[in-house]
């Protein structure tokens, strides 16, 4: 094969793959949600069907995440950061001086994730990270339509900023 050459591929047909039955139910329930672009959204103007919609996934999300979170000893607070809802979450053990944070996005496709998923999500991550944590719970549709989720991921990475040099700022998060 030569630099021009495309590399072989394989195509597999669509298939329909079942849900493993030895996952817990709660992996099985998001598992079983199917994927995002098949899923049947409300109609654009139907913010209470969003609402629902939102609330309905986050029930299941949260399901999944909260016995993780519960097993993790961590400090957690409510703030607002720069106008932005947060969680700052310090695990057990961080130092005092540790001069690191984690700025933790939840996952949920800037529409869903919010509230208890958001701060279930940033317990298990940021004692994954080792590092206290800003869990970012950042504005949503159908209430706050794009570009809100961004603006307040920026806005809490700046205020992150003022007080932490950039290296020592985790981003991670889900999705």
């Amino acid at each position: 094969m030569t630099t021009g050459d495309a590399p072989p591929s394989l195509h597999v047909a669509a298939r329909d793959v079942p849900v493993p039955p030895f996952l817990s139910p709660e992996a099985r329930a998001v598992l079983g949600m199917g994927s995002l672009g098949e899923a049947e959204y409300p109609a654009l103007d139907d913010l209470d069907g969003w609402r629902a919609m939102i609330e309905a996934r986050d029930a299941v999300v949260l399901a999944m995440l909260e016995p993780r979170a519960s097993l993790v000893e961590a400090k957690v607070m409510e703030t607002d950061l720069d106008g932005v809802k947060t969680f700052l979450i310090t695990p057990k053990g961080t130092p005092k001086d540790d001069p690191r944070v984690c700025l933790e996005i939840h996952g949920g496709g800037l529409i869903m994730g919010g509230g208890a998923c958001c701060r279930a999500m940033g317990i298990t991550n940021g004692a994954v990270a080792g590092a206290r944590t800003w869990a970012i719970d950042y504005r949503m549709p159908p209430d706050h339509p794009y570009p809100a989720a961004l603006d307040d991921c920026l806005a809490a990475y700046r205020a992150l900023l003022r007080e932490h040099a950039a290296e020592n700022i985790i981003v991670r998060g889900g999705s």
